[in-house]
């Protein structure tokens, strides 16, 4: 372990949303992803292609969406925070 990473405590190791899961539970969680992203499992009619279409990061938004003022402004993605 490096110096900059910590061994956690107790609390996080049994706080669920930050310890790590179990092998168990990386194969259940593996196995329902699986299964949301089958196709098969898709109500017909409901993909979405946005493709052709231009995100904004900063914007939070596609360029051709409506401007919602409680949306954003975001720090540019590729700018790493020091």
């Amino acid at each position: 372990m490096s110096d900059q990473e910590q061994e956690p405590t107790d609390e996080q190791r049994e706080d669920p949303r930050t310890r790590e899961p179990s092998e168990e539970e990386q194969r259940e969680i593996e196995e329902e992803r699986e299964r949301r992203l089958d196709p098969d499992n898709r109500p017909d009619n409901v993909e979405v292609d946005n493709t052709d279409r231009d995100f904004d990061p900063v914007k939070g938004r596609f360029e051709d969406s409506e401007e919602d003022p409680e949306v954003g402004p975001f720090n540019e993605p590729s700018v790493e925070e020091a």
